[in-house]
């Protein structure tokens, strides 16, 4: 008769011990990944749910495609004013590429949906405790001296009025000394710097005062290469609110 080995039984048991130990443990840890992995699903699937709820009962307030420009102008804000801010836009124009455009309180005041925008010098007068346009008018500076009458224009806006300026083109060659002058009491500390080959927006005022922090106009001058453009000028974008029925008097 063949004598076992010492310990060969318990061996063969710790064996099958250890294989039933890891079928076990297997099953047990693909039962709570698939639990863990249900409530991830489940917890997932509840948070689309409660967005897309969300945007349900929003869009019973909103109207549709409120998210986009509305339809009858091209205003579109980046900015969120408090209330009593107005948010205004100003976009220079760039040849025939693009169209020079002024917004107040979310709607065109100059624009080329209303077709009264030019090249040269884009003008809009509004009241400032109302947001109000009141007068708007272009001026060529290019091949033609309207100097004057730019002037004129802008001695015409009443006090306590806000003066939206923004070029497209060329806006500058005929604009003269005089011209810069006033322009310059209005609020504009760059009207001095810009030459034929630049692009300017500007918020002036006349009859009362702006913060100081608030920025008020941009400018920009021919670059030696501009890949966008080519040899146009670039636009400039300036946006930010204006302080309806809070301003100061002078």
């Amino acid at each position: 008769m063949q004598l076992k080995q010492p310990g060969e039984a318990s061996h063969k048991k710790f064996c099958v011990f250890l294989a039933i130990a890891l079928a076990v443990s297997w099953y047990a840890g693909k039962l709570a990944a698939d639990v863990v992995y249900s409530g991830t699903l489940s917890q997932t699937a509840n948070k689309i749910w409660k967005i897309a709820k969300e945007q349900i009962l929003n869009a019973r307030s909103v109207p549709i495609f409120a998210d986009r420009r509305p339809v009858e102008h091209n205003c579109s804000h980046s900015v969120s004013c408090s209330k009593g801010m107005a948010p205004f836009l100003l976009l220079s124009g760039v040849a025939q590429v693009k169209s020079p455009e002024i917004c107040f309180q979310s709607k065109v005041v100059m624009g080329e949906v209303k077709s009264n925008i030019g090249g040269g010098m884009n003008v809009a007068v509004l009241d400032a405790k109302s947001g109000q346009p009141l007068h708007t008018k272009y001026f060529n500076m290019w091949d033609e001296d309207n100097s004057g009458p730019l002037v004129t224009f802008l001695k015409r806006a009443p006090s306590r009025s806000v003066i939206l300026m923004v070029m497209s083109n060329d806006g500058s060659t005929q604009l003269s000394k005089a011209a810069r002058n006033y322009i310059r009491l209005l609020g504009s500390s760059q009207i001095q710097q810009l030459k034929s080959s630049g692009n300017w927006v500007f918020i002036g005022t006349k009859g009362i005062s702006l913060p100081k922090e608030m920025i008020r106009e941009k400018i920009t001058h021919r670059q030696r290469t501009n890949i966008k453009y080519k040899d146009w000028i670039s636009e400039i974008y300036l946006e930010g609110c204006f302080p309806l029925k809070t301003f100061k008097d002078i």
